[in-house]
């Protein structure tokens, strides 16, 4: 369904992308599987977690992909998952937009490279 919505000729020149982590609050049981462990916000320290593609064209946002995120993953290996979906999307990158969750030595330095 997303990929329907994508505008044409996204393979012609590399584009820009951004990267997002979006967090949920839960105010549930603490006992749930699945919830991540953040800096509160909302009253809470407890949240579902996703991270999200955008591709940016003409100062508009197209979702690329999306992932959940496993308390067990690391954000290095989100990073990585959501970005060979976009690979896979035949996107290449221009430039790349980090949310500041991904902020971290081990991300920057893979970057670099």
């Amino acid at each position: 369904m997303i990929v329907s919505t994508l505008p044409p000729r996204l393979d012609d020149c590399p584009q820009k992308v951004a990267i997002d982590l979006v967090l949920i609050p839960f105010y549930g049981d603490e006992q749930t599987e699945d919830i991540r462990r953040s800096q509160a916000k909302k009253s809470t320290t407890k949240f579902f977690c996703y991270a999200t593609a955008y591709l940016i064209k003409k100062n508009k946002r197209v979702t690329l992909c999306f992932t959940f995120v496993r308390p067990s993953d690391t954000l290095y290996d989100v990073l990585k998952k959501v970005l060979h979906k976009v690979f896979n999307l035949g996107i290449r990158v221009k430039r790349l937009y980090l949310d500041r969750e991904f902020a971290r030595t081990d991300i920057i330095k893979h970057q670099k490279e």
